[in-house]
């Protein structure tokens, strides 16, 4: 009888590791393996890393094309002053070449306040787009002239668009 227990008991216990066995064999599990994202989540990762590198690359172009244009300007305009004298370069070239240097500031300190905090860089924009938008106008307005005047009521006009959009 003790023989007929044990082996008993021996069998009942290989019935029940068969059973657990055929039980996680047959369905499969729901539960994601620790570590191992959704499949959504990896590949909206892959379009935001597609997509930031893509600006920044062609961040990185504007700035070369426009540094090669700059060069380019002066290289001609230096040139060509040498032959007429009706391009004076040390007359508009400190104006441009300043101009060009707050723009690459005020590009950098845009995207350091985008990266930093969006909500505010939207912000800015909703109220800084009209405000220049308008100052545009109001200075081609001061210039007279029939074509700047033409351009300041576009601009005007667009200023007022974008802040009741804005609104």
């Amino acid at each position: 009888m003790a023989r007929f227990n044990e082996s008993n008991s021996t069998l009942m216990i290989q019935l029940q590791i068969q059973a657990t066995d055929s039980q996680e064999h047959s369905l499969p599990s729901t539960n994601p393996i620790k570590g191992q994202e959704p499949n959504t989540q990896f590949e909206t990762r892959k379009v935001r890393h597609f997509f930031r590198k893509l600006f920044q690359n062609l961040s990185y172009l504007h700035l070369f094309l426009i540094t090669t244009l700059i060069i380019f300007l002066t290289i001609r305009g230096l040139l060509s002053a040498a032959h007429t004298h009706h391009f004076h370069p040390w007359k508009w070239y400190p104006p441009l070449l300043a101009s060009t240097a707050c723009a690459r500031i005020v590009a950098f300190a845009w995207q350091w306040l985008t990266l930093r905090n969006l909500a505010k860089a939207i912000r800015a924009a909703f109220w800084l787009a009209p405000s220049l938008t308008c100052g545009v106008g109001v200075l081609l307005v001061s210039t007279g002239s029939a074509l700047s005047l033409a351009a300041a009521v576009v601009a005007l006009v667009s200023a007022l668009i974008q802040s009741l959009y804005s609104c």
